[in-house]
Formats: C-alpha cells, sequence, structure tokens
C-alpha cells in the first residue's frame, strides 16, 4: 500500500443508487418504488440546534446550493430549507429517468442520453430538468463531446445560477485533443455573459497558442470574483500554467493542498489532478500516486478526469516498482472506463507487462 497525505474522508456512492453529492450539499436522491408522479417527496433534515432528525413531505418546488423550498402537505406552507440542513430527499423519477441512470451505470452513454433526453422532454419540475441536464453533460463528456456539455451545463446555469450541479462543469484538468470547432466555441464563451460561460472558455483556451494571453487574463479576473466556486475553480486552473519541471516549489504545492481542502468534496478531483501532476513533475511518484488515487477511490463527479488520474496513477505506481499495484489500476482503468479511449491504453500497458514479466521468467517456466 502507498502512504497517503491527509486528504478528505469519504466513500464512492454509485450512480445505481441515485445518490450522488451535490455542490456545497451532500445530498442522496432516492427513486420511490411507484409508478405515479402524485406521490409526494419526503425531505429528511437535521436543523440546526437540535439532536435528532425529522422527514417532512411535500412537494419540493425547487433545489439548488443554498436552499430547497418545499411545500408542505401539512398546510403548513411554504417552507425554506438551508442546503446544508438537509440529510435527504426521495423523490419520483420518471421510467425513463431511472432506466438512463442504469444504463448510464452499465456504461452504455449512448442509450442513456437518449434515455436521459427522453425524461427530460417529459419533465416538468425544473429541479429535477437541472438534474437531467448534468447527466446530459457528463454524457457528453464521455463521448468527448465538449462544446454540446458546455452548452448543456449553461443551460442549468440560465436556469439556475446558484445550482448545485457545479462538479458537472465541463472544465479541462488534464491534457485532452480539443477540436478546431470547440476552440471557436470557447472563443464566444470568452465574452459570456455568465462567469460559468467565461469559465469554460478560458478552460478551454488556457493554453491555446492563439487565445491563451485573453484566456488567462480571463481566469486571473474570474479568481478574482466573490463566488467562492467559480474563484476556487479558476485559482485551480491557473496552476495548469506552473506544470512545468522546476515552475513550483514545495511550500506552494501545500498551499495548494491546503487550497483543494477549502473546497467543497465534489469539485476536488480536476484540482488534485493538477496537484498530482505537480508532484510528479517534482520528481515524488509517491505522493502523485497518492493524490491521483484520490479520484478513483473516493471521487465520483468527473468521470474524464478520474479516468486520466487512474492511468496517471498506474504509471506513477510502475516507476515506484509497484507492478502489482500498477497492474491492478489498469485492469480498472480497462474495465470501469471501458467507454474512455484510455482504456486502450490500459489494455496495451496491462499487455507490455505480461510479456515483461514472461521474457524475465526462466525458460520452461
Amino acid at each position: 500500500m502507498i502512504a497517503r497525505d491527509t486528504r478528505p474522508t469519504g466513500h464512492w456512492m454509485p450512480l445505481t443508487a441515485r445518490c450522488r453529492s451535490a455542490a456545497l450539499v451532500g445530498v442522496c436522491l432516492f427513486t420511490f418504488g411507484v409508478e405515479t408522479a402524485s406521490a409526494a417527496d419526503r425531505v429528511t433534515i437535521h436543523p440546526e440546534g437540535t439532536s435528532s432528525a425529522i422527514t417532512l413531505v411535500g412537494d419540493v418546488i425547487d433545489f439548488n446550493r443554498r436552499e430547497l423550498k418545499l411545500q408542505q402537505k401539512t398546510g403548513a406552507g411554504l417552507r425554506y430549507i438551508p442546503a446544508d440542513e438537509i440529510l435527504s430527499v426521495e423523490t419520483y423519477y420518471s421510467e425513463a429517468h431511472r432506466r438512463a441512470v442504469r444504463e448510464f451505470a452499465a456504461g452504455e452513454i449512448g442509450l442513456a442520453e437518449s434515455s436521459f433526453l427522453a425524461a427530460y422532454a417529459d419533465e416538468h419540475r425544473p429541479w429535477v430538468q437541472r438534474e437531467l441536464l448534468a447527466a446530459l453533460v457528463r454524457c457528453a463528456r464521455r463521448q468527448g463531446q465538449l462544446a454540446v456539455a458546455a452548452a448543456r451545463f449553461l443551460q442549468i446555469i440560465k436556469s439556475e445560477p446558484a445550482t448545485r450541479h457545479w462538479s458537472a462543469v465541463p472544465l479541462i484538468w488534464a491534457p485532452e485533443p480539443v477540436s478546431a470547432d470547440t476552440r471557436d466555441a470557447a472563443s464566444v464563451w470568452l465574452s459570456h455573459n455568465t462567469e460559468a460561460g467565461r469559465l469554460i472558455g478560458a478552460s478551454v483556451l488556457l493554453q491555446d497558442p492563439a487565445h491563451g494571453a485573453v484566456a488567462v487574463r480571463e481566469m486571473k479576473q474570474l479568481a478574482r470574483q466573490t463566488d467562492p466556486v467559480i474563484s476556487s475553480l479558476a485559482r485551480a486552473q491557473l496552476w495548469r500554467l506552473k506544470l512545468t519541471p522546476g515552475k513550483t516549489t514545495p511550500n506552494e504545492l501545500r498551499s495548494w493542498r491546503d487550497e483543494i481542502a477549502r473546497m467543497p468534496a465534489d469539485l476536488r478531483g480536476g484540482p488534485y489532478w493538477v496537484l498530482a501532476k505537480a508532484h510528479e513533475l517534482a520528481g515524488d511518484y509517491e505522493q502523485a500516486a497518492a493524490d491521483w488515487l484520490w479520484l478513483p477511490t473516493v471521487y465520483n463527479e468527473d468521470a474524464v478526469t478520474t479516468v486520466h488520474a487512474s492511468l496517471a496513477a498506474a504509471r506513477a505506481l510502475t516507476r515506484l516498482g509497484r507492478r502489482d499495484e500498477a497492474l491492478t489500476l489498469y485492469r480498472e482503468v480497462a474495465s470501469r472506463f471501458a467507454w474512455s479511449p484510455l482504456a486502450g491504453e490500459a489494455r496495451a500497458a496491462m499487455r507490455d507487462a505480461h510479456e515483461t514479466t514472461d521474457a524475465s521468467s526462466p525458460a520452461g517456466g
């Protein structure tokens, strides 16, 4: 086992259980075992200053990263519940929505996308529509459709600027190919009327030869914004500019780690990838592997960055001589992330490892 620096604790929550952390709020959403949309929603909360949880019954009117609005069935009227008091929300999802979740969990991304779109067309609750859009962002990202993912995320922001779905924002952390059409779209996003649009555009073009200077300037402005989600993501994006050997100091990397610890847990994946890469460039493969492994073991929000981290961790472990651990990770990438082009690289690494082992074995076994 590799030694790990202090980091957030948590556990991986599969999408099949319909339990995912939301931006700034840890919330589990479960489907009822009913077939009609008339069933009431159930919101379990732990109010500040109380010793036990209570469950409220009614209709969720809206839900963002600040609060949930519940129309109670008891005649008590509309109740505003702070997001940090919410333990769970139970609601009804359509058959298309439930089917999409199953397909997504099975890695059938094309089918899941079609089912999510069908569910979106029939869904009339704005807060559930935003959840479906977040799922569609993730489908597009897994299919390499960055521009589509960005357009869908900006639909979420238009519907609710204080969205709890910031974990779905399609930013670039690990290197990935960007098409000319996407770069052209990103140059337009740099002038978007929302900070989210400008953040996405600057992320795509941060190291672009033609638009990089403008993107860096915009990212620095976003890093000074008062919204902590925008500013923290923008500062972490700027770390990408220091990913060259000798560009960071140990004190700087410690400050990065401290800043990541202050972020909501569901936004830490990309910043952890950058931190790990900086440790690798500094020759600290042990710490790089530990930080990269945080994504596949704890994080479940950005699968595109997670698969990059898993593969990078396997390579770091190989350099440390921990070939069995690396081989286990390669197998996980090939199976858990079969939809990703990087799964092919993992399978190739597994073949190379087996060939190396065979070549070093004595003749005759």
